[in-house]
């Protein structure tokens, strides 16, 4: 079974790899040593809107500032362009494969 290693863009990757020996190229990765190295542009996720979590916060006020965020609110948009990125396929089928 194989370590599934995800860095936040290729230059990362490749250092990475480069310490974990996962030297051969493949379609969106590199693989050895027990390791298989993905990368991926930018932010994969993001915090939604506070007006997500409670609509009162829409319009914040002082009184209301501290709040507890929950993590499983996605943002549609962005959600969105995830899917449609081939990197994310890349990844989630790396981490089927590594499982």
């Amino acid at each position: 079974m194989s370590r599934l290693v995800i860095a936040e863009k290729p230059s990362v990757a490749q250092s990475l790899s480069a310490v974990l020996g996962a030297v051969n190229r493949k379609d969106g990765y590199l693989e050895g040593g027990g390791y298989l190295v993905s990368w991926c542009f930018g932010h994969l996720a993001k915090l939604s809107d506070a007006s997500a979590y409670n609509p009162t916060w829409k319009m914040w006020h002082s009184n209301s500032l501290l709040f507890y965020i929950k993590l499983h609110i996605a943002n549609a948009a962005q959600t969105a362009a995830i899917k449609n990125d081939t990197t994310i396929l890349v990844t989630e089928n790396l981490y089927n494969f590594s499982g």
